[in-house]
């Protein structure tokens, strides 16, 4: 998969915990009239200019949020209730959205699938839960960003790095939601310039408990291309 970035666990200090019985719950999502009243108003926020057709816009967006529904609601039942050690084997069996089908080998502790077209896995080095999806000649079908905001998680970004434009980005995420601690989220995605071109999204949520800073993500070095506290537009 090209260009697809997995940021190393050297990004987030070590540390994080279970969830507890009472997190583990599956938060209550947004209704579609609920998402439609909230994307409207925070479009026109955001550039008063969007009023005539920000409506028409989130409810485009609709049903990229309604199909990452099962991913947020994954990430959410495997990141930590508290920072301290979390027993990584235990979050394929909190994970009951995805339908696991590899065991243990090497880095990997499992790997699986959700929905028709997610590619799922666990590891341990580093330790985190990844999902990919990938086509050719299609626009990303999923909004995991939108799908979290809808289940009462606040996202906040703290690096981009982008490839040409808007088409190709990946963006690094602080997270917080209601009955965990705060984690980092990578998402990565590029959507087909033209019919045929490659098309890819990858999810990553961080099994470390710390949230990720600009200078963190800066050090680390991996590839050549500068990261930034924006993106493009």
């Amino acid at each position: 998969m090209r260009r697809i970035i997995v940021i190393a666990v050297s990004l987030f200090s070590c540390g994080q915990s279970s969830l507890s019985a009472a997190a583990a719950g599956a938060p209550v999502a947004e209704t579609q009239a609920q998402y439609l009243a909230r994307c409207t108003s925070e479009t026109i926020a955001a550039n008063p200019q969007s009023r005539n057709w920000a409506q028409d816009n989130c409810k485009q967006n609709w049903e990229t949020v309604a199909a990452a529904g099962p991913m947020a609601e994954a990430i959410l039942a495997a990141a930590p209730a508290t920072a301290g050690a979390v027993d990584l084997a235990a979050v394929r069996g909190r994970v009951t959205q995805v339908r696991w089908s590899g065991g243990a080998s090497g880095a990997t502790l499992a790997s699986g699938q959700l929905g028709r077209d997610l590619a799922v896995s666990l590891t341990r080095t580093p330790p985190m839960l990844g999902f990919t999806w990938d086509s050719g000649g299609d626009i990303v079908p999923y909004d995991v960003v939108e799908a979290l905001k809808s289940r009462g998680a606040t996202l906040t970004l703290v690096a981009c790095q982008s490839y040409g434009g808007p088409i190709e980005v990946v963006r690094v995420y602080n997270v917080t939601a209601p009955g965990r601690a705060p984690f980092g989220l990578s998402v990565y995605g590029h959507n087909a310039a033209v019919a045929g071109a490659y098309a890819a999204y990858q999810v990553t949520l961080y099994l470390t408990g710390q949230p990720a800073t600009l200078a963190s993500v800066r050090r680390l070095g991996q590839s050549n291309e500068e990261w930034a506290a924006t993106c493009p537009s």
